[in-house]
């Protein structure tokens, strides 16, 4: 605490106390007669009442703590134990207490900057925005733009997600007198307005004026995450872990950071680090299993204590080890079958199952793990999504899109279902009814990059508002760059608008990403009949062809006409 009055009571303080406690002469080998009598200073008892305080807080005897804090604040006002007063009362969860003391504080000191700052703090942790805003507007008005108050009226603009004003305030302080705080503010601004690469200069200020800003290194470490530069995120983080501030959070947060580093081996010293238990260990493991180093995923669950093994999670993850991997599905339904249903794993280990039963085109048992998912989760949009998929390979697409219309009105978030019923209804013809969903969910989601595709293809293909469909499929490649279904889209657009060679780069783009669907095929296959090109559109209609489509009369008969 620093001092009120002076240090010279501080510093005589020692000898004050052992007069004033002990302050008498020997007369003989028994008693003692007291000496003339000491006074002290309000300096001196103020001091001996705020030492008192401490040694009673220390003992956790807060109310009498409080009492002497008072005492002390009486006989020797200060900013400093009216700040030390309302630091108390918070701490004791009195935040009212705490405000009425500082604007008692504020009456005896008027304008005094500590005060107005702290009283500041204390509407700002109690969202009282407003009120904080008032008052440091009144002060910077006074006395002009002081650091530490402007650092507080930021912190308010950042609480009101007033980003600009925000920026623009802490701007405002001249280069020389930004503080540590300033800069730490400044960066949290760039941040919160997608500009990492400007944050990161001013955490770098922040953390040179103060080695031990650990926030401000938090706060870098995050920046450069942002920004892509994991090497320097890393750093940055493994300081707070050399300051001793190792936690799971952390350790996770750099194993992370080495994964995306290709660094595994690193990533398992975070790991091996005296993790706090089975969370940590599963937290991790999905961070491996995400990475695809699965073997590495398996080593960190075979960690777990013999009463996690048989837990939902591990469970799941050992299934999806077995699928990635090992590439043995019946081993990964084996373990997803274990799966209790009291887990919170269940309907994650029911929707799996379900998956695997469709790829491995075992759809009658696939449609009785979604059945009894969408019957316990019918909130689930994927349970009624994946039922209409497996309907659809079974060649019944009007119960498809019965099970589609039903779930409309169970599930929680209802889009993807309208972007399925939306793909049903163009398998059986129903292309207005296609346009139709596909419309109301761009309502609700403008920038669903799918729907936009969809939309903008289904126009191309009825030649109909085809400058309508070209925004479109712009719109969703801007959402989406390189997406390959919507590059195809786009060729199909260039093409139909008499722009033969420009589809042909674009859809060569495509293939280059994709070359198991006959649609894309098909399409490169046309654009190269138009160039002339019929060695390529030969090649195009055959391996669209191989892919087993719907039309394969049609396109034989194009690949005859190519053949002549």
């Amino acid at each position: 605490m620093k001092t009120w009055k002076s240090l010279s009571t501080l510093c005589l303080l020692p000898a004050i106390l052992l007069l004033a406690l002990s302050g008498c002469a020997r007369t003989d080998g028994t008693r003692f007669v007291r000496s003339e009598q000491v006074s002290l200073s309000p300096e001196a008892k103020a001091s001996f009442n705020y030492l008192k305080y401490l040694d009673l807080k220390r003992r956790n005897q807060s109310d009498k703590a409080l009492r002497a804090l008072q005492n002390a604040t009486q006989l020797a006002p200060s900013p400093e134990l009216y700040i030390e007063q309302g630091r108390h009362y918070w701490s004791q969860g009195r935040p009212d207490m705490a405000q009425e003391t500082i604007k008692s504080g504020l009456q005896e000191f008027p304008g005094q900057g500590d005060l107005v700052r702290y009283l500041a703090r204390l509407y700002i942790e109690q969202d009282k925005l407003d009120n904080a805003t008032s008052l440091l507007s009144v002060y910077l008005r006074q006395h002009g733009g002081e650091p530490g108050t402007v650092a507080e009226m930021a912190q308010v603009y950042l609480r009101k997600e007033r980003y600009g004003k925000a920026r623009e305030l802490l701007q405002s302080v001249p280069q020389k007198q930004r503080t540590k705080r300033i800069h730490y503010l400044l960066g949290r601004t760039f941040l919160q307005e997608d500009q990492p690469e400007r944050a990161v200069p001013h955490f770098r200020s922040a953390v040179e004026a103060d080695p031990d800003y650990l926030q401000a290194w938090a706060q870098l470490g995050y920046a450069r995450e942002t920004n892509g530069d994991y090497a320097r995120a890393k750093q940055a983080y493994a300081v707070l872990l050399d300051k001793g501030r190792e936690n799971d959070e952390l350790l996770l947060k750099l194993v992370d950071l080495d994964l995306k580093l290709n660094n595994p081996d690193q990533a398992m010293g975070y790991v091996e680090r005296d993790p706090s238990g089975p969370d940590f260990l599963f937290r991790a493991s999905s961070l491996f299993l995400r990475s695809e180093f699965y073997s590495r995923a398996e080593t960190i669950l075979d960690k777990l204590p013999p009463s996690a093994q048989e837990e939902g999670r591990s469970l799941y993850y050992r299934a999806m080890i077995a699928l990635r991997r090992d590439q043995a599905p019946q081993k990964a339904l084996d373990y997803l079958s274990r799966i209790p249903k009291s887990s919170k794993m269940y309907q994650d280990g029911l929707l799996l199952r379900g998956r695997v039963l469709f790829r491995n085109q075992q759809l009658e048992q696939a449609l009785e793990a979604t059945r009894k998912g969408r019957r316990k989760h019918p909130e689930n949009a994927s349970f009624w999504i994946l039922e209409s998929r497996v309907l659809m390979e079974q060649d019944k697409p009007r119960r498809a899109r019965e099970i589609l219309q039903q779930g409309l009105d169970r599930v929680s978030s209802p889009s993807d279902l309208w972007s399925r019923l939306a793909v049903v209804e163009y398998e059986l013809d129903n292309s207005e009814d296609a346009l139709r969903h596909m419309r109301r969910l761009l309502e609700k989601e403008p920038e669903n990059a799918a729907a936009l595709n969809f939309i903008g293809y289904t126009l191309v293909e009825q030649d109909r508002d085809l400058d309508k469909a070209g925004r479109l499929i712009r719109q969703a490649l801007k959402l989406d760059p390189g997406n390959p279904y919507y590059l195809d889209s786009l060729a199909w657009y260039q093409f139909k608008t008499d722009n033969p060679q420009k589809a042909w780069e674009t859809i060569r783009e495509a293939l280059a990403q994709v070359r198991d669907d006959p649609v894309i095929w098909e399409h490169f296959a046309d654009i190269a009949s138009a160039l002339n090109k019929k060695e390529e559109a030969r090649k195009g209609y055959k391996k669209a062809l191989e892919l087993d489509p719907d039309n394969s009369q049609a396109l034989r008969d194009k690949l005859k006409s190519v053949s002549r």
